[in-house]
């Protein structure tokens, strides 16, 4: 019943833009026993336009909160599979939205709780907030938010950090005769030596490097706090041979770019890792984190190993409270021995 005459469903636009939404669209046709028919036109899965003044009003109220432009990103998402729901079930505008009741509530929780499970507890959390949203404007005239329980937060894993030598392995299973290798280099480097984020990387420019002063400062996207690191010398000739042998000629104003056009920022660089990490033969668990942000807690461990100051090491990785850098002391087992409590003095003891 879906409908995609005239599309070429394995380009790119196609899987950005329709195929990520078809895929929570047919878990509504299964909890809905196959009833409804979902058709598409073009880009336009449903059209929302009937709810355009609710979604416009519930996205200027997350603004603000001050929240940040992801986390807004993500709860208009979960908004926009609900209202699709309503649809489905025969409310079709911001006026019948009165018409809500328990029965579709739990209904759309259902859907939720099919979701990947790291992701279930922030969708539950975007839905309620919604439903409060609606009975404060008066959208509804009942409360509805008091029948979506609160979800506990996903359990947090160990940070997993790579060795010494792991990390060396990945950097020299790096083709650094090609441009794109060349690319890839200078941006491991700056994620295994300084700890920036993948965003932070991707995101950098050339007005944020100080050749004189050998720094590097920017603003940090996750945190919105100015960061400034030293700009040492073997990630700065990293830097210089990309640019120098490997960037495309663009005005792009971003440092690292994609290398087929049109040019322009890269969107992430967790699928090279993958190809690195097989290439350089390091083993990889699928029930651990193996993406670009292990590097980062690769750094802090091995800072700590160094016996570096936490506050030193929290500056370090621009973290807006020391206690964030609390996480990092569940990789430092030779100081967790120091903690540990002999069983036979405490064996008896209530």
């Amino acid at each position: 019943g879906i409908n995609i005459e005239g599309e070429d469903i394995y380009s790119s636009k196609f899987k950005k833009t329709q195929y990520n939404t078809v895929r929570p669209l047919f878990y509504l046709l299964l909890l809905q026993n196959g009833v409804g028919l979902i058709r598409m036109t073009g880009t336009d899965l449903f059209s929302l336009e009937s709810f355009s003044e609710v979604l416009n009003q519930f996205s200027s109220f997350c603004m603000k909160r001050r929240l940040k432009q992801s986390t807004i990103d993500g709860k208009m998402y979960t908004v926009r599979s609900f209202l699709v729901y309503l649809k489905q079930n025969g409310i079709e505008s911001t006026s019948e939205l009165k018409n809500l009741h328990r029965e579709i509530v739990a209904g759309f929780m259902q859907f939720l709780m099919s979701r990947v499970l790291n992701t279930t507890a922030d969708k539950i959390n975007a839905f309620r907030n919604f439903l409060q949203f609606l009975f404060d404007e008066r959208f509804t005239d009942q409360n509805l938010s008091v029948y979506v329980p609160k979800a506990a937060a996903p359990r947090r894993h160990l940070a997993h950090a790579w060795t010494p030598s792991e990390t060396e392995r990945l950097l020299n299973a790096i083709e650094r005769g090609t441009a794109i290798g060349k690319r890839d280099y200078a941006i491991f480097m700056l994620a295994i030596h300084l700890g920036m984020r993948s965003s932070d990387i991707l995101a950098l420019t050339f007005d944020n490097i100080d050749w004189s002063k050998c720094t590097i400062h920017f603003t940090q996207e996750k945190t919105g706090i100015p960061q400034e690191l030293p700009l040492t010398e073997e990630v700065g000739k990293a830097i210089i041979d990309y640019l120098k042998n490997g960037r495309p000629h663009d005005s792009c104003p971003f440092v690292f770019l994609k290398h087929i056009a049109p040019y322009g920022k890269m969107s992430g660089f967790w699928s090279p890792m993958q190809r690195y990490l097989r290439t350089a033969q390091i083993a990889v668990e699928t029930e651990k984190p193996h993406g670009p942000h292990t590097l980062r807690y690769s750094l802090a461990t091995r800072m700590m190993d160094a016996g570096i100051e936490y506050e030193t090491i929290s500056a370090v990785l621009g973290h807006s409270n020391p206690a964030s850098t609390n996480r990092y002391l569940s990789v430092d087992i030779e100081k967790l021995r120091l903690c540990a409590l002999n069983p036979e003095g405490v064996v008896g003891y209530e």
